[in-house]
């Protein structure tokens, strides 16, 4: 009888598939091809050192007698085993000293991973396997001699070739509206479940045993396997994550050896979650497995598990899928204010700077995780964090979605929550007392508006005077806004009117000093010169735009066309500013200077801790100034004279700084009050003054300090940079007023 039942047991394989490699694919069966005929079961019988686990290759881990596919399942009648797939004995047939034998015998067989994209293919073969995984779990459910160690490679081996595979790309895309899986496609489930879930099963019993030498059993249940089966997590079929987290919790429960292992190995697959994909399947898992583990954390905690909360937990809000582990988050989060009460700050804190702006979905959980959060925190933790947390809930309370603005005021139903309120009253009431007001006033959710009354009624039989206080400065905040929207309204209104009035008149318009510009200007806003525009195409005058001018000058009227009309207006300012504006004389027109060849350069001013450039002046380079212009746009050139064109020029202007000051406070009022000042150039290039003329891109020349000897070589590098100051190009200065500043100068001198 035993002849014939051993005689139908695997036979040792043919030399020329011994050393075959196999894999696994979608599309057929697939093994190792290293095998036995015999087996022996002895305690120590297999080497560490060369033992199968997860982290080796394919053709390495499944040890089998021979390689089966669709193609040779049935009609290679040489496979031995695999010429027809049927099963063995039952371990009840057999004696109890041949259970071991037969028990590794069938983990081989169920080696064998069948195709299940085709359901009528193998359906003989298929059940055979599921039979044979069946009688497997109860063997192990039932054993009662401790696991030896080739019996537990064998488990790992067979658990490996079964549950590690390439896990099919998801077929739809991820459809997250406001933290809200918006597809309600079922999950795609893996049609291999049938096998797959008889695996989980055993090797779930295999670690669960008491029969399991864990020291001995973690050479084989290594890091490399813990990292391949923490990819599975990534698994789109649920049922399949389930089992997976109760293997892994299991695991971590029996090795402690690999605990931290497993601990960092899924912290990074979080990190790649928060900052890099924002897709995983297996968070919420992840979460209730770390759930029962922060649970067990020992006290006081540890600084690694501070910052896992800082660095993981926390973070964990700001993806936008945040509901599909929302729950499981804030359980462990809650976990760590109840181990240590100091973390609710930093929780609070953390929470607050995540916090959704735009995503009200979100933010209705971020309210309930808070009140779970403030419901542990104890009165120290929460004076640290109240206001920036109530200035936060006050928005919440005026939020137009009502769910937001009910989900905040469902806090004051929290018995707790509402003692640490009304212990700082003083300080919270005064910060949530305008939202209050307004949900009261006009908020459109009729729910809001009764809970929003019971709130401020609750307020008033607290601290009636304090409530009354708050009640007053609002009044007066309101008031003080509604002026200002009043006055800002009746400005643009009399500016509208004043515009359609003189829009055809071709004549400036001015404002009276009693209207008021809803503006606050500390100093002189001059518009860039680059922005100007001219008046007269024969003659083109830049228009120089002020706000305000310092002094009256003499007014006159210039017939332009329509287009071309200039308002100034009267900005009232503060203390010290003058309250008329008037229109302001045109200055004279651009230089006309002559192409004589020789470059030239507009000179711009600036106050040294205001960057804003004045143009200045116009100088004319000589000889040495057109090499080094030419130079810039030659590699050799560029090198030969760096920084020299910038330091020679700045050389000239600081030979006769003097001049250039005086030039400078003639054309700008605002400078006089500097006394240091930067200067800097720009090249007027194809003679198009007006362009170089622009405040941008100004070169900012080197000061006085960094020249050194650079203002004894400057002899005929511009010629006479004073003449040039003082009578070539000043701009925008009349000639009113360079009289009357030369009258006020030589009456300064009498005097």
């Amino acid at each position: 009888m035993f002849k014939q039942i051993f005689s139908k047991l695997p036979r040792k394989s043919s030399k020329g598939s011994e050393h075959g490699g196999s894999g696994r694919t979608h599309h057929g069966v697939t093994t190792s091809s290293k095998s036995s005929d015999s087996v022996s079961v002895t305690p120590g019988g297999t080497k560490p050192g060369n033992s199968s686990s997860a982290g080796q290759n394919h053709g390495n881990r499944v040890p089998l007698p021979n390689v089966v596919n669709e193609n040779n399942i049935h009609n290679n009648p040489n496979n031995g085993n695999f010429g027809s797939y049927e099963a063995l004995p039952a371990f009840r047939d057999v004696p109890s000293s041949e259970k071991p034998t037969l028990f590794i015998k069938k983990l081989r067989m169920c080696c064998v991973v069948f195709d299940f994209t085709d359901p009528a293919k193998h359906l003989k073969e298929k059940e055979i396997k599921r039979q044979t995984l069946v009688e497997l779990v109860d063997y192990v459910s039932n054993a009662n001699a401790k696991f030896v160690e080739n019996m537990m490679q064998e488990v790992v081996k067979m658990v490996s070739a079964n549950i590690f595979r390439t896990l099919s790309p998801q077929p739809r895309e991820n459809k997250i509206v406001d933290g809200v899986d918006m597809d309600e496609e079922e999950p795609s489930m893996d049609p291999a479940w049938p096998h797959l879930q008889i695996v989980y099963e055993l090797f779930l019993r295999f670690v669960a045993s008491p029969e399991l030498d864990a020291k001995l059993a973690k050479r084989y249940i290594d890091q490399s396997f813990i990292l391949r089966l923490l990819d599975l997590f990534d698994s789109e079929d649920p049922r399949e994550r389930e089992y997976l987290k109760m293997t892994l919790h299991r695991i971590y429960g029996k090795f402690m050896a690999h605990r931290p292992f497993i601990r960092k190995a899924i912290n990074n697959v979080f990190f790649n979650f928060i900052f890099e994909t924002e897709k995983h399947n297996g968070i919420a898992e992840f979460l209730e497995i770390l759930g029962s583990i922060i649970n067990g954390f020992a006290l006081p905690l540890k600084e690694e598990h501070k910052l896992f909360l800082v660095r993981i937990l926390i973070p964990l809000h700001k993806p936008k899928c945040l509901a599909m582990y929302h729950q499981q988050l804030s359980y462990c989060i809650t976990q760590f204010v109840e181990k240590d009460c100091k973390l609710a700050d930093t929780i609070i804190r953390g929470l607050l700077k995540y916090w959704p702006i735009t995503n009200s979905p979100k933010e209705v959980m971020f309210l309930g995780e808070l009140e779970e959060v403030l419901e542990a925190t104890q009165p120290p933790e929460f004076q640290r964090c109240m206001v920036p947390l109530f200035r936060r809930i006050a928005r919440c309370l005026n939020s137009p979605h009502f769910q937001v603005a009910e989900r905040a005021l469902f806090l004051w139903n929290n018995d707790h929550i509402m003692s640490l309120i009304k212990q700082n009253r003083k300080v919270i009431l005064p910060i949530i007392f305008p939202a209050l007001e307004r949900n009261a006033r006009s908020h459109w959710n009729q729910a809001v508006h009764g809970l929003t009354l019971n709130v401020r009624k609750v307020f008033n039989d607290v601290d009636p005077d304090l409530s009354k206080e708050c009640l007053q400065k609002f009044e007066e905040d309101e008031s003080k806004k509604s002026e200002v929207i009043a006055g800002r309204e009746a400005t643009w209104k009399r500016l509208e009117e004043l515009a359609a009035k003189k829009a055809a008149s071709g004549e400036a318009v001015l404002i009276e000093s009693s209207m008021e510009v809803g503006m606050s200007l500390n100093a002189l806003v001059r518009l860039p010169l680059s922005n100007s525009r001219f008046h007269d195409d024969a003659a083109p005058m830049i228009i120089r735009h002020s706000l305000f001018s310092s002094r009256k000058q003499q007014q006159q009227s210039y017939k332009v066309p329509q287009r071309h009309q200039v308002f100034v207006v009267e900005a009232k300012g503060k203390k010290g500013m003058m309250s008329r504006q008037f229109q302001r004389n045109a200055p004279p027109p651009l230089p006309k200077i002559e192409d004589d060849g020789n470059p030239k350069f507009v000179i711009f001013i600036r106050m040294a801790n205001v960057y804003l450039w004045y143009p200045l002046s116009i100088v004319s380079g000589g000889t040495t100034a057109k090499i080094m212009v030419a130079a810039k746009d030659n590699f050799l050139g560029k090198y030969i004279y760096k920084d020299t064109l910038d330091r020679n020029l700045a050389a000239v202007i600081y030979r006769d700084e003097k001049e250039v000051q005086k030039s400078a406070f003639k054309q700008y009022r605002v400078l006089r009050t500097a006394t240091d000042f930067r200067y800097g150039y720009k090249l007027v290039e194809n003679g198009n003054i007006r362009a170089a003329l622009s405040t941008t891109d100004v070169i900012e020349l080197p000061t006085q300090d960094k020249l050194k000897t650079v203002l004894d070589k400057v002899k005929d590098f511009f010629g006479d940079a004073k003449e040039s100051f003082g009578k070539i190009t000043s701009l925008g200065t009349t000639e009113t007023e360079e009289s009357e500043e030369d009258t006020k100068e030589k009456a300064k001198v009498k005097g």
